[in-house]
């Protein structure tokens, strides 16, 4: 548990299933900076240690934010306001049992594309992470976790908190809009479309 948390403490990016020869079904860690560690435990292990070094529950985490968004499975899982886990596919599996999603931080996620009839994420450390799944779902995936960071965030720091914190903020207003800041816009202007149209159908 000691060696798990000190990988957790110098941030991570993603949590990626990977094969290793002689051990079996293992978890690539990379970190903020783009390095790479290997930890012999599934996926499945390691975010539910990462939960319970946050003290959350996976399984409370899943009911309430699945309905949320209305979803049963591969829920964004909000742990910190810094680390918003979203589920990707990133491989095939050799056993049935084994794995086939990965996790990404959203706020480590720099920009998504299209990537060889699939797509691909690279993040702010440059690192790409190829993706098993199309680009409109890979697009889907990311404007339920951009909301799912927002319910968070307001209930771990208060909606008057954020509001103060915009108010103090002394970034330069000139800083180009991320991945996850325009997300965010979208979900939000779709929200509002859809309240608008169904006041209109009143």
């Amino acid at each position: 548990m000691k060696n798990l948390n000190s990988c957790f403490e110098q941030g991570v990016s993603a949590l990626i299933p990977v094969y290793i020869n002689k051990v079996g079904d293992s978890t690539l860690l990379v970190n903020h900076k783009g390095k790479e560690r290997i930890i012999h435990r599934k996926v499945k292990t390691v975010v539910k240690r990462l939960a319970s070094y946050y003290s959350y529950d996976i399984v409370s985490l899943h009911k309430k934010y699945g309905e949320l968004i209305s979803q049963k499975y591969k829920i964004p899982l909000p742990l910190h306001p810094n680390l918003i886990l979203v589920p990707f596919k990133v491989r095939k599996p050799m056993i049935k049992d084994d794995g086939s999603y990965g996790y990404i931080n959203l706020k480590c996620i720099n920009r998504y594309l299209k990537f060889n009839n699939h797509s691909k994420i690279i993040l702010n450390s440059g690192y790409e992470i190829p993706l098993l799944q199309s680009y409109y779902t890979t697009h889907r995936n990311i404007l339920n976790a951009a909301f799912i960071a927002q319910k968070f965030i307001q209930q771990f720091y208060g909606t008057q908190d954020i509001k103060n914190s915009f108010q103090n903020n002394n970034e330069d207003m000139s800083i180009p809009a991320t991945r996850y800041d325009i997300a965010m816009l979208k979900y939000s202007m779709g929200r509002l479309i859809q309240l608008l149209e169904t006041i209109l159908k009143k």
